[in-house]
């Protein structure tokens, strides 16, 4: 009977309904939003301009406009070297790249006579008409 028993029990196990272990469920998928949006950086403003970059710019103006002077003028109305010197000098001093950024910058060292370096300098305002 014993061996009986043991058929009747693995007999009933076999027959209970019991599910097979099964794995945990997976989550659902997370919905796709599209591309990740990244919010844009706002650069520092430029650095500024350096006293070299100040000094070739003022160095520039002035080949310019003696280059003018010199299709216009008579020779003894065209300022000497020394002359030159010293206006430099007070031009330098005067810091006059604080006022500039680096797009009026570049454009002034690209520009070969006069208008061009106006026209860097943006357009000239209505009533004073200061640049």
């Amino acid at each position: 009977m014993p061996r009986f028993a043991s058929l009747s029990l693995a007999l009933v196990l076999a027959a209970c309904p019991h599910a097979a272990p099964t794995a945990p469920p997976t989550p659902p998928a997370a919905i796709d939003a599209g591309p990740e949006v990244v919010a844009p950086t706002v650069d520092a403003a430029p650095p500024a301009l350096t006293a070299d970059e100040c000094g070739a710019y003022v160095d520039h103006v002035l080949a310019v406009a003696l280059t003018a002077m010199r299709g216009t003028r008579a020779a003894d109305e065209i300022p000497t070297g020394e002359q030159v010197a010293a206006i430099r000098a007070k031009l330098v001093a005067s810091e006059p790249c604080r006022e500039l950024d680096r797009a009026a910058w570049t454009c002034a060292l690209a520009a070969s006579d006069q208008a061009a370096l106006y026209a860097c300098a943006g357009p000239a305002t209505p009533a004073t008409g200061a640049r």
